[in-house]
């Protein structure tokens, strides 16, 4: 089949070519599934002859939702072998699919076809695992604002949340932003935060855009050593398999905890949860399968953990070429003592499970928790850690204007201050209003608090 020319090729028919395919790539045992599978997904769908195949024809197959991920690799195969005939000419393929490599692929099927046997009745989607999509979440948080990595947290979010096709994406130029959103295929978006640096940096570049978007996804997997080839299909995949619909208003959200709740032990959407709960008077429940946490055990550990780290911590010592890692190290020591002050502060209300440390992750956010009031309302924590005793600490200007921003809002916000935090009995000071110049004196722009009483 390698050997076959492209004039020869296209006098084939369907039935022809997709028989001849089969033999010469997959082993006698897989025939058969293949070949009834690629015939009611491929050729049935798509009704018409394989060398008009396009790549609208391939997008519309591996953006379906309701076929296997085998399905889509046996289409993607097929696909790769019309691309290395020539048959495919769309300048799109050439952003995924390498043609040398596309060369060995098949050369390497042919020489060794027995020994590819497909599974039978494989229907899981290829997704990424939980830790990889914590790694990448965590990544999405983090402070690196270069123009790659703004490419990469910006491609995650757009396949992840929403449903374009890639084309579309690949379309998009630096002129399509304007006021923190972006125009894309007749719809106006709103731009996400962590990304507004992207549009500018853009327009500063020689391509204008996103020329290659399986290349910056792998490069994105190469540096979170996902061992998935992370491509757009996997992050559609992803975002299918961590989406629940409600069975009350059939409306579907991510699996995040904070958008379900249990009412008289049936899984409901939250909005969902607190109309039932006024209109009817339904019991949301606190013991639900899916806040069964025993508090008094996972307060335990979390101090268990804390006593752990400050342990290794005085045992490395401080090496003073490793000072900034030191001083992380410290910060992290801080927000995990806190954690745990917060935990044991609300552990009998269903706010303990509610607290939030991610968001000292990305500096931007200007806080690193957050926790609760016992009434719910909501507690904005800068968390500030020293192993000394002196009275005074750094605070960013960025902290500051958000401390500013809430409090003037009517929220709270705390700064947690921890001297001493490697001894046995850390000295805690909590400051409800850091803003207030007659208790704390601050100097320079990065500000140097002092406790004046």
């Amino acid at each position: 089949m390698l050997e076959i020319s492209k004039e020869e090729l296209m006098t084939l028919s369907n039935d022809q070519f997709f028989k001849r395919f089969i033999s010469a790539f997959y082993s006698k045992d897989s025939y058969k599934q293949v070949y009834s599978k690629l015939n009611t997904h491929v050729l049935r769908t798509l009704n018409k002859p394989f060398v008009e195949f396009d790549y609208r024809d391939y997008e519309s197959i591996q953006n379906k939702k309701n076929i296997s991920e085998d399905v889509k690799n046996y289409a993607s195969t097929l696909f790769k072998f019309l691309f290395l005939k020539g048959i495919l000419k769309h300048e799109e393929f050439n952003h995924i699919f390498a043609l040398e490599k596309v060369k060995e692929h098949f050369a390497s099927r042919a020489k060794n076809k027995d020994r590819i046997k497909v599974t039978e009745g494989s229907e899981k989607l290829n997704a990424l695992n939980f830790e990889e999509l914590l790694n990448i979440e965590e990544f999405y948080l983090s402070s690196q604002n270069d123009l790659d990595s703004l490419k990469k947290k910006f491609l995650w979010h757009l396949i992840r949340f929403y449903d374009f096709k890639n084309q579309q994406i690949l379309d998009i130029k630096s002129q399509d932003f304007s006021n923190g959103q972006l125009n894309i295929a007749g719809k106006t978006i709103d731009l996400p935060k962590d990304v507004e640096e992207l549009p500018e940096l853009l327009s500063n570049t020689k391509n204008d855009g996103f020329t290659n978007l399986s290349g910056i996804l792998k490069s994105l997997g190469n540096q979170l050593n996902i061992e998935k080839n992370l491509i757009p299909t996997i992050i559609r995949n992803t975002k299918i398999v961590n989406t629940i619909c409600c069975p009350n208003c059939q409306e579907e959200y991510t699996s995040n905890l904070n958008n379900w709740c249990a009412i008289e032990e049936k899984l409901v959407c939250k909005a969902c949860g607190d109309y039932l709960k006024y209109a009817y008077s339904y019991q949301e429940l606190s013991n639900s399968p899916i806040e069964k946490v025993n508090n008094q055990e996972r307060n335990l550990r979390n101090k268990e953990n804390f006593e752990k780290n400050k342990k290794k911590l005085i045992e490395n010592g401080i090496d003073f070429q490793r000072l900034n890692a030191i001083f992380e190290e410290i910060g992290k020591l801080g927000e995990e003592f806190v954690y745990n002050l917060e935990y044991s502060r609300l552990i009998d209300t269903k706010y303990a499970n509610l607290i939030d440390k991610s968001p000292a992750r990305n500096p931007k956010n200007g806080y690193d928790i957050l926790s609760y009031e016992k009434d719910g309302t909501k507690l904005f924590i800068e968390v500030k850690a020293t192993t000394s005793l002196d009275d005074e600490f750094y605070i960013s200007k960025n902290e500051l204007e958000t401390a500013e921003r809430i409090l003037k809002d009517g929220g709270k916000y705390q700064v947690c201050f921890i001297k001493n935090i490697l001894s046995d009995q850390p000295i805690v000071t909590k400051i409800d209003n850091i803003l207030d110049d007659l208790v704390y004196c601050k100097v320079a722009q990065s500000w140097k608090i002092s406790i004046l009483e």
